[in-house]
Protein backbone atom coordinates (compact mmCIF):
# COMPACT_ATOMS: atom_id res chain seq x y z
CA UNK A 1 0.00 0.00 0.00
CA UNK A 2 2.93 2.36 0.66
CA UNK A 3 3.73 3.02 -3.01
CA UNK A 4 0.03 3.35 -3.80
CA UNK A 5 -0.38 5.91 -1.02
CA UNK A 6 2.45 7.94 -2.53
CA UNK A 7 0.74 7.66 -5.91
CA UNK A 8 -2.61 8.82 -4.52
CA UNK A 9 -0.95 11.75 -2.74
CA UNK A 10 0.80 12.77 -5.96
CA UNK A 11 -2.28 12.50 -8.17
CA UNK A 12 -5.14 13.78 -6.03
CA UNK A 13 -4.79 17.32 -7.36
CA UNK A 14 -4.62 16.32 -11.00
CA UNK A 15 -7.35 17.12 -13.51
CA UNK A 16 -9.70 14.40 -14.78
CA UNK A 17 -8.53 12.34 -17.73
CA UNK A 18 -9.06 13.87 -21.17
CA UNK A 19 -11.32 11.03 -22.30
CA UNK A 20 -13.66 11.61 -19.34
CA UNK A 21 -13.74 15.35 -19.99
CA UNK A 22 -14.35 14.68 -23.68
CA UNK A 23 -17.22 12.35 -22.85
CA UNK A 24 -18.94 14.88 -20.57
CA UNK A 25 -18.38 17.83 -22.89
CA UNK A 26 -19.32 16.16 -26.19
CA UNK A 27 -21.83 13.41 -25.44
CA UNK A 28 -24.91 15.09 -24.08
CA UNK A 29 -26.82 12.51 -22.06
CA UNK A 30 -28.82 12.67 -18.85
CA UNK A 31 -26.50 11.95 -15.88
CA UNK A 32 -27.44 8.74 -14.06
CA UNK A 33 -25.22 6.10 -12.44
CA UNK A 34 -21.55 5.46 -13.21
CA UNK A 35 -18.82 3.13 -11.97
CA UNK A 36 -15.17 4.18 -11.76
CA UNK A 37 -12.99 1.05 -11.82
CA UNK A 38 -9.64 1.69 -10.19
CA UNK A 39 -10.84 5.08 -8.97
CA UNK A 40 -7.58 5.89 -7.14
CA UNK A 41 -7.55 9.37 -5.63
CA UNK A 42 -10.84 10.12 -7.37
CA UNK A 43 -10.08 12.70 -10.05
CA UNK A 44 -12.48 11.17 -12.58
CA UNK A 45 -15.02 10.28 -9.90
CA UNK A 46 -15.15 13.83 -8.53
CA UNK A 47 -15.44 15.32 -12.01
CA UNK A 48 -18.40 13.08 -12.78
CA UNK A 49 -20.10 13.96 -9.49
CA UNK A 50 -19.57 17.64 -10.20
CA UNK A 51 -21.43 17.00 -13.45
CA UNK A 52 -24.38 15.43 -11.63
CA UNK A 53 -23.51 11.74 -11.94
CA UNK A 54 -23.83 9.32 -9.04
CA UNK A 55 -20.63 7.28 -8.87
CA UNK A 56 -19.62 3.96 -7.36
CA UNK A 57 -15.85 4.03 -6.98
CA UNK A 58 -14.03 0.70 -6.91
CA UNK A 59 -10.39 0.21 -5.98
CA UNK A 60 -8.25 -2.55 -4.48
CA UNK A 61 -7.07 -0.09 -1.82
CA UNK A 62 -9.30 1.64 0.69
CA UNK A 63 -9.38 5.13 -0.83
CA UNK A 64 -12.86 6.13 0.31
CA UNK A 65 -11.71 8.80 2.77
CA UNK A 66 -9.23 10.25 0.26
CA UNK A 67 -12.14 10.90 -2.10
CA UNK A 68 -14.73 11.92 0.49
CA UNK A 69 -12.49 14.61 1.93
CA UNK A 70 -12.37 16.17 -1.54
CA UNK A 71 -16.17 16.28 -1.89
CA UNK A 72 -18.36 19.02 -0.47
CA UNK A 73 -21.00 17.97 2.03
CA UNK A 74 -23.85 18.31 -0.45
CA UNK A 75 -22.07 15.97 -2.91
CA UNK A 76 -21.32 13.15 -0.45
CA UNK A 77 -24.62 11.39 -1.20
CA UNK A 78 -23.62 10.93 -4.84
CA UNK A 79 -20.57 8.84 -3.97
CA UNK A 80 -20.31 5.22 -2.88
CA UNK A 81 -17.18 3.12 -2.52
CA UNK A 82 -16.37 -0.57 -2.64
CA UNK A 83 -12.96 -2.09 -1.95
CA UNK A 84 -12.54 -4.84 -4.51
CA UNK A 85 -9.90 -6.44 -6.71
CA UNK A 86 -10.49 -6.58 -10.45
CA UNK A 87 -9.99 -10.34 -10.35
CA UNK A 88 -13.00 -10.64 -7.99
CA UNK A 89 -15.13 -8.03 -9.72
CA UNK A 90 -18.83 -7.87 -8.84
CA UNK A 91 -20.61 -4.80 -10.15
CA UNK A 92 -24.23 -3.71 -10.68
CA UNK A 93 -25.73 -2.62 -13.98
CA UNK A 94 -24.78 0.91 -14.94
CA UNK A 95 -25.00 3.46 -17.74
CA UNK A 96 -21.29 4.34 -17.67
CA UNK A 97 -18.06 2.62 -16.74
CA UNK A 98 -14.85 4.60 -16.37
CA UNK A 99 -11.62 2.60 -16.30
CA UNK A 100 -8.49 4.68 -16.81
CA UNK A 101 -5.16 2.85 -16.46
CA UNK A 102 -6.69 0.19 -14.22
CA UNK A 103 -7.83 -2.77 -16.32
CA UNK A 104 -4.33 -3.81 -17.32
CA UNK A 105 -3.54 -4.43 -13.65
CA UNK A 106 -5.91 -7.39 -13.78
CA UNK A 107 -3.93 -10.63 -13.89
CA UNK A 108 -3.84 -12.22 -17.33
CA UNK A 109 -5.68 -15.37 -16.38
CA UNK A 110 -8.64 -13.36 -15.02
CA UNK A 111 -8.93 -10.71 -17.74
CA UNK A 112 -11.49 -12.48 -19.94
CA UNK A 113 -13.88 -13.07 -17.06
CA UNK A 114 -13.42 -9.53 -15.76
CA UNK A 115 -14.09 -8.05 -19.19
CA UNK A 116 -17.17 -10.20 -19.65
CA UNK A 117 -18.56 -8.86 -16.36
CA UNK A 118 -17.85 -5.29 -17.45
CA UNK A 119 -19.62 -5.70 -20.79
CA UNK A 120 -22.63 -7.40 -19.25
CA UNK A 121 -22.96 -4.74 -16.54
CA UNK A 122 -23.19 -1.86 -19.03
CA UNK A 123 -26.81 -1.16 -19.92
CA UNK A 124 -27.89 -1.15 -23.56
CA UNK A 125 -26.82 2.20 -25.06
CA UNK A 126 -24.55 2.77 -22.06
CA UNK A 127 -20.91 3.78 -22.36
CA UNK A 128 -17.37 2.66 -21.63
CA UNK A 129 -14.67 5.31 -21.23
CA UNK A 130 -11.17 4.18 -20.42
CA UNK A 131 -7.65 3.16 -21.37
CA UNK A 132 -5.96 -0.18 -22.02
CA UNK A 133 -2.18 -0.62 -22.09
CA UNK A 134 -0.55 -1.70 -25.36
CA UNK A 135 2.12 -4.32 -25.97
CA UNK A 136 4.91 -1.74 -26.44
CA UNK A 137 4.43 -0.35 -22.94
CA UNK A 138 7.60 -0.72 -20.86
CA UNK A 139 5.69 -2.43 -18.06
CA UNK A 140 5.05 -5.31 -20.45
CA UNK A 141 8.67 -6.38 -19.95
CA UNK A 142 8.63 -5.89 -16.19
CA UNK A 143 5.17 -6.95 -14.97
CA UNK A 144 4.28 -10.45 -16.09
CA UNK A 145 1.00 -10.52 -14.17
CA UNK A 146 -0.43 -7.53 -16.03
CA UNK A 147 -2.49 -7.57 -19.24
CA UNK A 148 -1.36 -5.89 -22.48
CA UNK A 149 -2.96 -5.84 -25.93
CA UNK A 150 -2.24 -5.00 -29.54
CA UNK A 151 -4.59 -2.75 -31.49
CA UNK A 152 -6.62 -5.50 -33.11
CA UNK A 153 -7.22 -7.32 -29.83
CA UNK A 154 -8.40 -4.08 -28.21
CA UNK A 155 -10.86 -3.51 -31.03
CA UNK A 156 -12.14 -7.08 -30.70
CA UNK A 157 -12.92 -6.44 -27.07
CA UNK A 158 -15.45 -3.87 -28.29
CA UNK A 159 -17.35 -6.11 -30.71
CA UNK A 160 -20.58 -5.22 -28.92
CA UNK A 161 -19.91 -1.48 -29.03
CA UNK A 162 -20.00 1.43 -31.40
CA UNK A 163 -16.56 3.01 -31.06
CA UNK A 164 -16.88 6.78 -30.76
CA UNK A 165 -13.24 7.54 -30.09
CA UNK A 166 -10.23 5.27 -30.45
CA UNK A 167 -6.80 6.82 -29.95
CA UNK A 168 -3.43 5.09 -29.75
CA UNK A 169 -0.83 6.97 -27.72
CA UNK A 170 2.85 6.11 -27.40
CA UNK A 171 5.42 8.35 -25.71
CA UNK A 172 8.11 8.64 -23.06
CA UNK A 173 6.92 10.36 -19.93
CA UNK A 174 7.65 9.97 -16.21
CA UNK A 175 5.10 8.26 -13.97
CA UNK A 176 3.36 10.21 -11.22
CA UNK A 177 6.16 9.03 -8.91
CA UNK A 178 8.83 10.42 -11.22
CA UNK A 179 10.04 7.12 -12.71
CA UNK A 180 11.04 7.14 -16.38
CA UNK A 181 8.63 5.12 -18.48
CA UNK A 182 7.66 4.34 -22.06
CA UNK A 183 3.88 4.57 -22.36
CA UNK A 184 1.79 2.73 -24.94
CA UNK A 185 -1.97 2.75 -24.48
CA UNK A 186 -5.33 3.03 -26.19
CA UNK A 187 -7.91 5.60 -25.10
CA UNK A 188 -11.46 4.55 -25.89
CA UNK A 189 -14.96 5.96 -25.74
CA UNK A 190 -17.56 3.42 -26.87
CA UNK A 191 -21.31 2.86 -26.66
CA UNK A 192 -22.82 -0.57 -26.09
CA UNK A 193 -25.12 -1.55 -28.95
CA UNK A 194 -25.98 -5.22 -28.48
CA UNK A 195 -27.75 -6.55 -25.42
CA UNK A 196 -25.64 -9.18 -23.69
CA UNK A 197 -24.67 -11.11 -26.81
CA UNK A 198 -21.16 -10.99 -25.43
CA UNK A 199 -21.00 -14.62 -24.34
CA UNK A 200 -21.52 -15.75 -27.92
CA UNK A 201 -19.40 -13.05 -29.55
CA UNK A 202 -16.49 -13.63 -27.19
CA UNK A 203 -15.91 -17.01 -28.84
CA UNK A 204 -15.01 -15.12 -32.00
CA UNK A 205 -12.22 -13.19 -30.29
CA UNK A 206 -8.95 -15.02 -30.80
CA UNK A 207 -7.00 -16.20 -27.78
CA UNK A 208 -5.52 -13.13 -26.13
CA UNK A 209 -2.45 -14.76 -24.59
Amino acid sequence: MQNWKKYYDKTKKEKPRNNVKGFIENIKIEPTNAIDLGCGSGNDTIYLIQNNWSVLGIDKENVEEIIRERLSQDKQKYFQFKKQKLEDLKIPNTDLIIANFSLSFCKKEYFKLMWQKIVESINLNGYFVGTILGINDSWNKECRDMSFFDKEDVKRLFNNFKIIRFEEIENDKPTALGEEKHWHFYSIIAQKEYKNEYRRNFKNIRKLY
